[in-house]
C-alpha cells in the first residue's frame, strides 16, 4: 500500500482503497485461491500462526522493509519483458508471500499513517522509493533524491526516516545488497563485476556490507550455487 506498508487481509472480507484530496493512494493487490490460503495457513503456523487462529482479526497491517519494496518492483516490471516467464513470477511471488510471514513472526502491527502526515508526504515518498528503486545502480547522493522530489535536504532527510524507519542510506543499501544477491545467485558474472553493477565503491565495501546483511560472504553465497 501506501508509504512503505503491506496490508494482509482474510479471504471473504472486503477493503476499501482510500483517497486525500488529490494524492492516490497507489497499491498492488494480490489475490490468492482457497486452495492456496489453506496451504498458507498450514505453512507459516509458526510465524503467523496468531493471525490465521484469531477470528476476530480480518487484516493487519505491517511494515514493508526494502527486500519487499524490491521484489515488488520486480514483479511489476516482469509482465512487460520481453521474455515473459510465468514460472519466474511464481517464484518472485512466493518469495514476496514468504518474507511478509517472516516479518509477520517479529515485527509488530502498525497503526494506519496518520492522516496528516500522510496527507504530505505521500508523494514525496514514493517519488523517492520510487527514484531509489531505479537509480539504486549509479552513484547518488542524497541531494539528488531531495531535489527529485522537489524538497530540501534537511526536509527530505528527516520525513524519508520518520516515515519509512530507517535512513535514504539504508534503504539504497538495502536495494542493491538485495539486487546484488540475485545476481550471484542466478549469473556467472565476477564478484567485483557484480559490486560496481549495483552501485557499490569498491569490492571490500560491497564484502563486508553483504556479510553484515547475510551473514556470509559473498563468495561463500557463489560457492554455495556453484
Amino acid at each position: 500500500m501506501h508509504i512503505g506498508r503491506v496490508m494482509i487481509s482474510k479471504p471473504g472480507y472486503e477493503r476499501v482503497i482510500g483517497h486525500i484530496d488529490n494524492q492516490p493512494d497507489v497499491c498492488s493487490v494480490f489475490y490468492f485461491t482457497d486452495r492456496f490460503y489453506k496451504t498458507l495457513q498450514e505453512h507459516y503456523q509458526h510465524e503467523a500462526g496468531w493471525l490465521f487462529r484469531n477470528n476476530d482479526l480480518h487484516a493487519v497491517v505491517i511494515n514493508c522493509p526494502p527486500y519487499l519494496d524490491y521484489l515488488h518492483h520486480m514483479i511489476l516490471q516482469q509482465p512487460s519483458a520481453i521474455c515473459f516467464d510465468t514460472m519466474l513470477m511464481d517464484e518472485w511471488v512466493l518469495q514476496l508471500v514468504d518474507k511478509v510471514m517472516r516479518v509477520l513472526s517479529n515485527e509488530p502491527v502498525i497503526s494506519t499513517l496518520p492522516r496528516g502526515l500522510k496527507r504530505f508526504h505521500l508523494t514525496t515518498i514514493e517519488s523517492a522509493k520510487d527514484y531509489l528503486i531505479k537509480n539504486f545502480h549509479k552513484k547518488i547522493s542524497l541531494g539528488d533524491v531531495a531535489e527529485h522530489c522537489c524538497v530540501s535536504l534537511f526536509h527530505f532527510s528527516r520525513i524519508f526516516k520518520s516515515i519509512m524507519k530507517i535512513t535514504p542510506y539504508q534503504y539504497l543499501t538495502a536495494l542493491r545488497l538485495q539486487h546484488a544477491s540475485v545476481l550471484l545467485e542466478t549469473s556467472s558474472e565476477p564478484i567485483n563485476q557484480i559490486a560496481l553493477q549495483c552501485g557499490f565503491a569498491s569490492l571490500e565495501h560491497f564484502d563486508n556490507a553483504y556479510r553484515q546483511r547475510f551473514g556470509r560472504t559473498p563468495s561463500t553465497l557463489r560457492k554455495v550455487h556453484s
